[in-house]
């Protein structure tokens, strides 16, 4: 049981400290990339990982961006693992890049059980309780979304869940 908790704590304080540091961070290094060949490796790490799980792919190719790679790479990151923690082991993920007007968009479903509606109306706070009723385990984003969405914004981008 203690070392169940300590490594809760660990895991917390790391979110934590990553929290802090986006909320405080600029963007270091901008630069101009293909999303699409950028989230190769990302994808190639999580199938690994997932590989029970269907991955389906539709990316755009030649879609640039111009961003701080390790934010976007936070970002990726933070999702693919909120979907590993979140999420049964064969439920599907499709990840989607294309252009829409003047944007780059990056899309990423899950067949997980999803998130009352009631998220999007207002901003991803830390500690968040979708449930009221429901346990820390169950009814709440914690940090994670918190930190996916400073870092989105830091991007001058916008993250949606639906």
């Amino acid at each position: 049981m203690r070392r169940v908790a300590a490594r809760n704590f660990g895991r917390f304080f790391d979110q934590l400290l990553q929290f802090v540091a986006v909320e405080a961070a600029t963007q270091e290094s901008p630069e101009s990339f293909d999303l699409s060949i950028f989230l190769q490796d990302s994808l190639e790490g999580f199938a690994v990982l997932e590989s029970k799980r269907s991955i389906s792919t539709s990316l755009e190719q030649g879609l640039l961006v111009h961003a701080d790679r390790n934010i976007l790479n936070r970002i990726i990151d933070n999702i693919f693992m909120n979907i590993h923690r979140h999420t049964s082991g064969v439920d599907p993920v499709e990840v989607r890049t294309y252009r829409d007007k003047d944007n780059v968009v990056l899309e990423i479903h899950d067949g997980g059980p999803g998130i009352p509606h009631l998220s999007n109306e207002e901003p991803f706070r830390p500690f968040k309780r979708f449930d009221p009723s429901r346990s820390r385990d169950t009814g709440g984003s914690g940090l994670g979304l918190s930190i996916i969405d400073s870092s989105v914004r830091r991007l001058n981008g916008r993250l949606t869940i639906g």
